[in-house]
């Protein structure tokens, strides 16, 4: 499956988007930013990836200060595939 991590710094940013997508009705799971991002420690938000239109007009409507990347994550049998958006 494919999905799309909002990577942030502040758990708190990391809540509050996880709560304006739920309100959409999408279905965001917190998680730790995976150590193959190389962003250091921090958490992300996992959504799929038919969603990334609503993520990016979230984020630019909100514009959270800790954000730091966007990513679309692709798995494919045992191999992960990583872009950056």
């Amino acid at each position: 499956m494919d999905y799309i991590y909002i990577v942030f710094k502040s758990r708190q940013d990391a809540l509050f988007i996880t709560d304006a997508l739920r309100q959409k009705g999408i279905n965001a799971q917190i998680v730790s930013t995976p150590k193959s991002f190389k962003l250091g420690c921090g958490l992300s938000v996992k959504v799929g990836s038919v969603f990334v239109a609503v993520i990016k007009n979230a984020l630019q409507y909100y514009r959270p200060k800790s954000f730091k990347g966007l990513f679309y994550v692709k798995n494919v049998g045992n191999q992960i595939f990583i872009k950056s958006l």
